[in-house]
This record gives C-alpha cells, structure tokens and sequence, in this order.
C-alpha cells in the first residue's frame, strides 16, 4: 500500500495533515509489468475518516472542512 501525505488547513487556520491511501493493481501481461492505482482512501493521522472532492476534504466525524494548499 502507497501513501501520500497532504497538506491541507482547517478552518481555524491550523495546518491538517490528510494522509491518502491506495494500492496498486498488478496488470502486467506478456508484454511486461504494468499498474494502475486502485481506490483511494483518506484519512487524518489518527485514522479518522476523511471524505474527499474537488473542493477540498470533509472530516467525516465532525464535518469539518479542509482545504487543500
């Protein structure tokens, strides 16, 4: 499994880091190795569940707002 970390402020104005999750997929052939990135998944460093869309990330627990920087 990857992982990207991503920097992002709450709406306080303190930096949040959102940590993206995802594997790859193994599509090799004869042809040779290959991949593509499977679902993707968010998280806070603590493990909360974070939803994320073209604005931004939503904190799942307390609906707070994230924006990417």
């Amino acid at each position: 499994m990857e992982t990207e970390q991503i920097e992002t402020r709450g709406a306080d104005g303190r930096k949040v880091w959102v940590i993206k999750h995802f594997t790859r997929i193994d599509t090799s052939d004869l042809d040779g190795p290959s991949w593509v990135e499977g679902m993707a998944r968010h998280t806070l460093g603590d493990g909360s569940a974070v939803n994320a869309d073209a604005d931004g990330f939503e904190v799942v627990a307390t609906g707070e707002r994230l924006v990417r920087l």
